[in-house]
């Protein structure tokens, strides 16, 4: 992706987070597959909001934008859909979407696994 299609779909993560904080949208996530070690799994998530103008239930892939944003990889089709998270003793979703609300939301700075020595994901 060049550099103003990252900026449209910035733009539009950003509209979409929006509406979750205003609750007129909400954030599904689905553990698809954890390791036998629990310290890595693929987790799907969903934005699913009522369009305004034609009032229909849409849903949007998060777990995609997450991929093209760089918070985390998108596994294949032959295993779980989802994006690919490693980690122990810490809420794996949270951290996740956490690491999204970074990169969409504080441009100035560099995002949260960039910025320390041990990353989230």
């Amino acid at each position: 992706m060049d550099k103003n299609e990252i900026l449209k779909l910035k733009k539009e993560v950003k509209k979409l987070l929006l509406m979750v904080e205003r609750g007129t949208a909400k954030i599904y996530a689905s553990v698809k597959h954890v390791s036998n070690s629990g310290m890595y799994r693929i987790i799907d998530y969903i934005i699913v909001y009522t369009d305004g103008k034609t009032r229909q239930i849409k849903e949007y892939n998060l777990a995609w934008a997450m991929d093209k944003l760089n918070v985390a990889k998108l596994t294949g089709p032959n295993k779980a859909y989802g994006v690919s998270v490693f980690g122990c003793g810490m809420d794996m979703i949270f951290g996740t979407l956490y690491h999204l609300h970074r990169v969409i939301f504080d441009d100035t700075k560099k995002s949260y696994s960039k910025t320390t020595k041990y990353s989230l994901l």
